[in-house]
């Protein structure tokens, strides 16, 4: 039995006349990688942000971990690892000093720091300073340090914004890692449709604050792309 991880009901954000985020529900389960896509504007970074308690929805109810976000919002929290946009990090620090400091904050012990630190990937560059690393490592260190709360669900926005083809790939093989093999539910946006094929397990598509489709990548149309069913349900739309 799948392990559900977040539950969206009914979310509408309205700002003005205009409905960001119209009645959406969808879910997500242990070990999963989903995709957010759509347009420009379409609600994706208005979901993300009502997901991480950043701004509250009009109405519909926010569940993380079995928690609801806006009664429990620490216990809900306390399960969540997220990076909005680039995950902000101090240059002259190295990537160990940036896992130790935010160890001592979160009050993480020595052995699951060592754990993250494996995860991380970051290899003999850890005692570097973060100047010196690229924006994949950039992003993989960000990811680690959300990581170190031990996170059920971890939510990404646009992460592989600015990164060259090694990155993405990087990137991707090690959300890959964390889901399939560590447990780890990956609820990311993008829109790069290839990327997003070549990652997620399914993705939901967003259209003018509307969920319009969820489609298993595993179920798609013999000879078709992500892309070809992206542009399909657009032009329904």
């Amino acid at each position: 039995m799948q392990h559900l991880i977040f539950k969206l009901e009914n979310l509408s954000k309205r700002y003005k006349k205009i409905h960001a985020v119209n009645d959406l529900s969808l879910e997500g389960y242990a070990g999963e990688i989903i995709g957010f896509l759509g347009p420009n504007g379409a609600g994706k970074t208005t979901t993300i942000r009502m997901m991480t308690g950043l701004i509250k929805p009009d109405s519909g109810t926010i569940l993380l971990n079995g928690h609801d976000l806006h009664q429990a919002y620490e216990q809900s929290m306390a399960s969540v690892g997220c990076i909005i946009e680039t995950p902000y990090l101090y240059e002259s620090m190295t990537g160990r000093d940036h896992l130790t400091l935010f160890s001592s904050l979160f009050n993480i012990e020595s052995q699951h720091m060592k754990k993250v630190i494996d995860l991380s990937k970051l290899g003999d560059r850890l005692d570097d300073k973060v100047k010196t690393y690229s924006l994949g490592m950039k992003q993989r260190l960000g990811i680690s340090i959300a990581l170190l709360k031990n996170p059920k669900l971890l939510i990404l926005d646009e992460p592989t914004n600015g990164l060259d083809p090694q990155g993405i790939r990087e990137l991707r093989d090690f959300l890959k890692y964390l889901a399939h093999e560590e447990g780890v539910c990956v609820f990311v946006s993008s829109h790069l449709l290839f990327e997003m094929e070549q990652l997620c397990d399914r993705v939901a598509i967003l259209s003018q604050g509307k969920l319009i489709h969820v489609q298993k990548i595993s179920h798609l149309e013999p000879g078709h792309t992500l892309e070809d069913c992206f542009m399909s349900v657009m032009r329904g739309v």
